[in-house]
């Protein structure tokens, strides 16, 4: 069958690509309103979500080899059922302190602090220990050591722990305030820097032996897991640094002066540690963790102790001395582990992160990289939903999924960038659902259209089929290669005049119910009734090879089943009907056809009026059933089912066309070919 035109790839019309189109554009505008909104409002669902596929970026790599710089003696059970509850006294910590010194670190890290004094033991001879004085004496020895100290940030807390004035911790904690910030002339950038009220520092014996400290809270993100460590918080006027920043310095030989932190306009940007270290606004360094908890060797406090361990376990490494024990350990939920991680491995990771100057990366940039990663795909999978078919939308989808794990991962693995995973994802997801739902429903309308169009004309099958595809029909019109039926009641005109008006309409639902049904046996294509003719097509709306012969089969029952109606009608006082039928082939225009108001499919043309001319021939020729000379011709020879009788050579048209031979169908079983 050829076309007109070539066929569109959806069965949508270009009104209804507008439509898709529109709804496609709609959804785009959603999916970046959410964009922002993930980006930009950090307590959000979705935000919570893309601070969960972190922790699955994680367990997707698993762990990798720290550097091997970094351990961890630990005041772990051991230590507490073989020493004593905790807490020590200092003195035991100062034999730990001047042992792991013996060993000869590059540095000893406390994440430990000593608010207030402790009182003096006294021994068995009278004597008494300083205990104050003994672990001032031991920090004073140790070649590098850094203490910890504790920041309150909720300035209600700071009576109730006993806090002291933020003025007096600055004081106590000059030492360790940064002395070189790159910033605007107005600051506004540390404005953007976490601010704690005050500090819970060391007593001033162990801040005057030891000036490195560092502060070792650890924050974690607003669903309770710790992905990000603050380098640098604000406290009064200055800027102090974190216990794992001050220990790499420490032991950094090329910071000279410290530390260098970076701020603009937008807050914290990068600190110069020997290497450049990326930051967050807040100034945090978002964690490389390599490991669950154990990734770090643990030595225990009470092996350094009692000379068990050899100091070659931690000769030239950052020794980090904290408590794991359950008891007094602080413990914490990390993108590895969930409520059992200790928090003094969190501070290893950090530490390990900056000597190797791998942590993750979440640059500004990222998130214009985020939004065109977004951009591409939505507009990709938007463009296949309005031009292609549902499964190559379906199949886009699927793509674009890929195409952004891909990305983010990849980033993730090689180049240690967090990029975001579920703007991108919901944006695609946003425009692909909306897409499909609007597509289902502009496609339910064609179909249901469809079927409204062809419900009367084909069987329920046919019209399923089609609406199945629309693209089966054109609509707008086709030439077709088929057959035309047309018939019309023998004498209806005097029936008409001389009978009752409701036994007429009575007689003629008998006879066109009959006719419609062996039409639709025969796979024709109902196409109107008027008055008391009738007008079947094969061949269209759905091409058939074999029009002819089912036209030729469905005329010769149309008479078998007027018999038996005939009978029926006879029965109820009626004179018995018959029904002259012609038919002709050839190439006919179908589409949908009328004025503005209504229209009907349908067909034109020649072979469609040379029908016409055939079966008014019949009144003439005293036949039932005529063919014209090429439907003769497709059928083909004579089968055992019907024959042809010539009836000679005809002008159908006055003025177009030659002659066409015509042909009286009989059927093989038929007596007679007359009347």
């Amino acid at each position: 069958m050829s076309t007109t035109s070539s066929r569109p790839a959806t069965p949508t019309s270009n009104a209804d690509r507008r439509r898709l189109a529109a709804a496609v554009a709609v959804a785009a505008l959603i999916s970046t309103v959410t964009f922002l909104f993930v980006e930009f409002s950090p307590r959000s669902f979705l935000k919570q979500i893309e601070l969960r596929t972190i922790d699955w970026r994680f367990a997707v790599r698993g762990p990798e080899a720290p550097t091997g710089d970094v351990v961890i003696v630990a005041l772990d059970q051991d230590s507490m059922r073989q020493i004593g509850r905790w807490p020590w006294p200092r003195s035991i910590l100062a034999r730990l302190i001047e042992a792991l010194n013996a060993g000869e670190p590059r540095a000893i890290v406390l994440d430990i602090a000593f608010y207030a004094p402790q009182d003096p033991t006294y021994l068995a001879d009278g004597s008494k220990v300083d205990e104050d004085a003994a672990l001032a004496r031991a920090f004073a020895r140790a070649k590098t050591l850094v203490s910890g100290y504790f920041l309150l940030f909720d300035s209600s807390g700071v009576a109730r722990q006993g806090g002291i004035t933020p003025e007096e911790a600055a004081r106590r904690l000059e030492p360790s305030r940064m002395q070189s910030v790159m910033e605007d002339a107005d600051g506004r950038g540390r404005q953007m820097l976490l601010q704690a009220a005050t500090a819970e520092v060391n007593i001033e014996a162990l801040t005057d032996a030891a000036p490195l400290s560092g502060y070792f809270n650890v924050v974690p993100d607003e669903d309770g897991v710790v992905r990000r460590q603050p380098l640098v918080v604000r406290l009064g006027d200055g800027i102090f640094e974190s216990l794992e920043m001050t220990a790499v310095a420490a032991v950094s030989p090329n910071v000279a002066g410290g530390p260098t932190l970076a701020l603009d306009a937008d807050g914290a940007r990068s600190l110069s540690l020997g290497r450049r270290i990326e930051l967050d606004e807040r100034g945090r360094l978002a964690i490389n963790y390599r490991g669950p908890a154990g990734t770090f060797p643990h030595l225990s406090a009470a092996g350094v102790l009692d000379g068990s361990l050899d100091a070659a376990k931690w000769r030239d490494k950052l020794v980090l001395v904290g408590a794991t024990a359950p008891a007094i350990g602080d413990t914490v939920s990390t993108p590895f582990q969930r409520q059992a991680y200790p928090g003094v491995e969190v501070h290893a990771n950090v530490i390990d992160n900056l000597l190797r100057g791998d942590g993750l990366v979440r640059a500004p940039e990222h998130v214009a990289y985020d939004f065109l990663l977004m951009l591409v795909c939505i507009g990709v999978v938007g463009l296949v939903i309005v031009r292609a078919r549902p499964v190559w939308s379906i199949l886009a989808f699927a793509a674009a999924v890929v195409v952004i794990f891909s990305i983010v991962f990849y980033a993730f693995f090689h180049l240690r960038w967090l990029l975001g995973l579920v703007a991108p994802l919901t944006g695609v997801t946003v425009v692909f659902g909306v897409g499909i739902a609007t597509r289902l429903v502009l496609e339910y309308r064609v179909r249901q259209r469809i079927k409204d169009a062809f419900a009367h004309y084909l069987p329920p099958e046919i019209v399923d089929r089609i609406a199945g595809d629309p693209t089966q029909v054109g609509l707008a019109g086709e030439i077709i290669e088929g057959t035309v039926l047309f018939g019309d009641i023998v004498g209806f005109t005097k029936i008409s005049a001389e009978m009752d008006p409701a036994r007429v309409v009575r007689m003629l639902n008998l006879v066109m119910s009959a006719v419609s049904e062996v039409i639709f046996k025969h796979g024709g294509t109902l196409d109107k009734f008027i008055g008391d003719a009738v007008m079947a097509i094969w061949g269209a709306p759905l091409p058939d090879p074999s029009h002819a012969e089912h036209a030729c089969a469905c005329a010769l029952e149309i008479q078998e089943a007027l018999d038996r109606v005939g009978e029926e009608l006879r029965r109820e006082g009626f004179d018995g009907v018959a029904m002259a039928l012609g038919l002709s082939s050839g190439p006919m225009i179908a589409g949908d056809m009328g004025s503005t108001r209504r229209f009907d499919y349908t067909v034109v043309g020649a072979a469609v009026n040379a029908g016409q001319r055939v079966e008014a021939l019949n009144r003439k020729l005293g036949t039932r059933i005529l063919v014209a000379e090429k439907t003769r011709q497709l059928v083909g020879d004579e089968s055992r089912r019907w024959r042809f009788v010539s009836h000679g050579r005809y002008r159908l048209f006055q003025n177009v066309g030659d002659e066409q031979e015509v042909f009286e169908l009989v059927s093989t079983n038929s007596a007679n070919t007359g009347q």
